[in-house]
């Protein structure tokens, strides 16, 4: 196991935000730890007022994840239509032992977007007992997952440290963007970033992003991250556009959640869901549409939608490999190992910051 010095050396790094509040398991073996928890309704309300206000309304995406709808997004990677996850999973298990052998054994790992941990816990149990990482640092956005999963993770394997910390991206980088190796985990690192969570930036956003983990690596640690590649329209569009209809209600319950937490009054009914293909642009964009008409209140605002006018919720960038290894590169991160799938619809690349490039930013 982790060693007690390395688990508060990690611990002491954490920059110390006010609202911070902890929840631990097992005699300390799981532990949760919130960030700006006292700041969040603020920064919600604010972000959406700010958003909606806008010639062209849009809502961050990172609102979509309360508890409804972190099960509606786990319901969305079991569909058949969404292909990412299914796909992710499958290079995952084709290569757990060459991941396992060249990247994983002997390092602590942290989870960028964690979840529920399953992708994580599937290469564990993939590596020999002997070599298992002990530490695993699963960082979400969904604190109710967090909480529903650690012990779940904690019962699986009785030799498993699990430190669960709830913050946003912008959190994120205050946490690890800093260059400041002084307080890390002494073990070596492997930072997971999958999913292709890396396609919701914006382009300027995710080179920040990129330039940031490229800063925090150290010669011994990697970063590994899925993508979604660039392919045929229909199979897109097909993928946000379910037949069941799973994630129209996952875009319209950012509605409800408002409705909830903003004191707003928003019908849910009088909007639909609308995702499409950006070609120009190489992204899926998903949009709630005013079916009508109308006003709505947020708290003491009203706000004026036009029928057909929409509010913009979520960017999925879709990439070349081409393309990404050429930003990769400019930001000092080099490709050791990439993988994909036979068609070629989904990559998943490993990282080392290469140390003869200066850091851009």
């Amino acid at each position: 196991m982790p060693s007690k010095d390395e688990i508060l050396t990690f611990r002491r790094g954490l920059p110390c935000y006010k609202g911070i509040a902890r929840k631990s398991w097992e005699g300390g073996r799981g532990e949760l730890t919130s960030f700006s928890s006292e700041s969040f309704p603020q920064d919600f309300q604010k972000e959406v007022r700010e958003g909606l206000h806008a010639a062209d309304k849009s809502i961050p995406c990172r609102y979509f994840y309360d508890r409804r709808g972190s099960r509606l997004f786990e319901q969305i990677g079991r569909l058949p239509e969404y292909y990412l996850t299914r796909v992710e999973r499958r290079i995952l298990k084709s290569y757990a032992p060459l991941l396992v052998k060249r990247i994983i054994q002997d390092r602590s790992v942290l989870e960028l977007g964690g979840g529920n941990g399953e992708k994580i816990f599937s290469l564990f149990k993939s590596c020999p007992r002997r070599k298992r990482f002990k530490h695993y640092i699963p960082l979400d956005l969904s604190k109710a997952v967090l909480e529903s999963s650690i012990p779940v993770l904690l019962k699986r394997d009785r030799s498993l440290w699990v430190t669960g910390l709830h913050a946003n991206y912008e959190e994120a980088f205050k946490l690890l963007g800093n260059g400041n190796k002084t307080h890390r985990v002494r073990n070596p690192l492997v930072l997971f970033f999958l999913g292709s969570n890396i396609g919701n930036f914006l382009p300027h956003q995710r080179r920040f992003f990129l330039s940031q983990i490229s800063s925090f690596l150290s010669p011994s640690d990697r970063f590994v991250f899925g993508a979604d590649l660039k392919k045929d329209r229909s199979v897109l569009e097909a993928a946000y556009n379910d037949k069941q209809g799973v994630t129209a209600f996952f875009n319209l319950n950012i509605l409800s959640r408002m409705n909830r937490e903003l004191n707003s009054n928003f019908n849910p009914k009088a909007f639909r869901h609308v995702a499409f293909y950006h070609e120009k642009e190489g992204r899926i964009e998903m949009h709630l549409e005013s079916i009508k008409n109308q006003k709505v209140r947020i708290g003491t605002d009203e706000i004026f939608f036009k029928k057909r006018e929409t509010i913009h919720t979520e960017n999925s960038y879709k990439f070349s490999i081409k393309d990404l290894d050429k930003e990769l590169l400019h930001y000092g991160l080099q490709v050791e190992v990439f993988f994909t799938d036979p068609k070629e619809w989904f990559g998943l690349w490993v990282l080392a910051r290469n140390q003869s490039l200066p850091n851009s930013t």
